[in-house]
């Protein structure tokens, strides 16, 4: 549950594995300590390397929470999957 977007090719970005998601439902968030996201895609792959406000900054050393929302391919329901992750530098 940690990451180290320090610029030396070793664990810098985080990418979200996922299986069996239907085309066009994938959202994943990004927050900060007060709730503010600060990271956004629709894109399954896309690669968060601890920027935030699309590039504007990088975020310190801590503790961030995360959200995804999908759909599974074989049903209609709406899952929702949250947690943290260690950002060190």
């Amino acid at each position: 549950n940690a990451f180290t977007p320090d610029g030396d090719d070793i664990n810098d970005v985080l990418i979200p594995v996922v299986n069996g998601v239907k085309p066009g439902t994938y959202k994943f968030w990004i927050f900060n300590e007060w709730g503010d996201p600060i990271f956004y895609s629709e894109e399954i792959g896309d690669a968060w390397t601890g920027e935030a406000d699309g590039g504007e900054y990088y975020i310190q050393d801590g503790v961030y929470n995360w959200r995804m929302e999908c759909e599974a391919r074989e049903s209609k329901n709406i899952r929702v999957f949250t947690g943290h992750i260690v950002v060190l530098r």
